[in-house]
């Protein structure tokens, strides 16, 4: 039987994290999170540390999106840990991921928890990406949306709403406009009149 190599090892960790977020956009909370645990326990500690980071993001969104409180913010913080030590190895070219979009996927997570401490990540995501970053900052103002309808600030989630349907659409991001389609849906009446 053949051993993968470290890179390999980190090609199947990365794979199996995509085919979780497939999961996750079709509503299969319980089989993504079971994949990304799968994945972290078989190969957690033989990636690089700043894919390690990205398993346990990852394993955070999907805890998230299953109501998982306690494992989303445990995942986080093993997450920020190894980001903590990560250096840019060069061994994980298909991995972006620094403290800043740490912290905006920390602001996803606990957005999609409901939690208020969402609000400070994820403005401070949006004050500081770079403009080149249009997808990026797309899936911020969705997410900052999301965040503040949950703590019922809800003239400041239009404001984002609108400005989460100009940019996903001038960029044609497909996920965003389709999630924005659906905060659209299940939001208050003022929200569902803006439709993308």
């Amino acid at each position: 039987m053949w051993k993968l190599d470290r890179l390999g090892r980190s090609l199947v960790a990365f794979a199996s994290a995509q085919r979780a977020y497939v999961l996750i956009d079709l509503g299969q909370f319980d089989p993504a999170q079971q994949l990304l645990a799968d994945a972290i326990k078989k190969v957690g500690r033989f990636v690089p540390l700043e894919l390690a980071a990205w398993l346990y993001g990852a394993q955070a969104e999907a805890a998230a999106a299953n109501g998982n409180v306690d494992l989303c913010k445990r995942s986080l913080d093993l997450g920020h840990a190894r980001l903590g030590y990560a250096s840019s190895s060069g061994d994980c070219p298909y991995v972006v991921l620094d403290e800043l979009h740490f912290e905006r996927w920390t602001g996803r997570c606990l957005a999609k928890l409901g939690s208020g401490d969402a609000i400070e990540s994820l403005e401070r995501a949006r004050g500081e990406l770079h403009p080149d970053f249009a997808r990026a900052l797309g899936g911020v103002l969705v997410d900052l949306t999301q965040a503040y309808v949950a703590q019922g600030e809800l003239d400041a989630a239009v404001e984002v709403f609108e400005a989460a349907g100009s940019l996903t659409g001038g960029i044609g991001s497909i996920r965003q406009i389709n999630r924005l389609r659906k905060l659209s849906k299940e939001w208050p009446s003022h929200l569902s009149q803006r439709a993308v």
